[in-house]
């Protein structure tokens, strides 16, 4: 390879296929170039607060950010929930909540699996009711 220019070598550039999600390289610079422009606006302004309204913002990030925790946290929850009701469901055939109302009206019997599903779904329930307010 040594004494080849790169013209020898045939080396074609890297081309993507730019779309409205794969902008490509320029794309991406420039959105990047925007949200830096943000950020150092952003700073600007933080800069520029008296130091009462610093405080008062840094309590409003302070706040926020637990809540974003506990809804993050929630909505792990309920994956986890599904994919234990999606379980038994494929091994019943049978949705969750006709389970359910089946279960609690005694048309099922006792097995151990039903009580088992009976709390998965009273959990699944209940986060979500949980979650609801927080979209709201």
């Amino acid at each position: 390879m040594t004494g080849l220019t790169h013209k020898q070598w045939k080396i074609e550039p890297l081309r993507t296929q730019r779309t409205r999600r794969n902008p490509g390289l320029r794309g991406f610079l420039r959105k990047s170039y925007m949200n830096t422009k943000l950020v150092e606006f952003i700073a600007q302004i933080i800069l520029s607060l008296s130091e009462e309204e610093r405080q008062l913002l840094e309590t409003k990030i302070t706040d926020a950010a637990p809540s974003l925790k506990v809804t993050e946290s929630i909505q792990q929850d309920i994956l986890d929930l599904e994919h234990r009701l999606k379980t038994f469901e494929a091994q019943y055939n049978m949705s969750s909540s006709s389970f359910y109302q089946q279960f609690q009206a005694g048309k099922l019997g006792d097995a151990m699996d039903f009580f088992e599903w009976s709390v998965f779904y009273e959990m699944w329930d209940n986060t979500q009711k949980q979650l609801a307010p927080t979209q709201s």
